[in-house]
């Protein structure tokens, strides 16, 4: 499971400077909203998961 975990984190630090770069800097929208929406509700599990495995 921490294989998994540190996957989620590295592609998750990986996309954050084009996260940045293109769905912040843009137009707000439905679709940016179910964006943030999907990339939000993932990390509590994720952060739940490398600190109590």
């Amino acid at each position: 499971m921490t294989a998994v975990h540190s996957l989620w984190v590295y592609d998750y630090l990986l996309t954050l400077g084009d996260e940045i770069k293109y769905a912040w800097s843009g137009r707000r929208s439905w679709i940016f909203a179910l964006f943030v929406a999907v990339r939000r509700l993932q990390m509590p599990p994720v952060v739940t998961g490398l600190i109590a495995p």
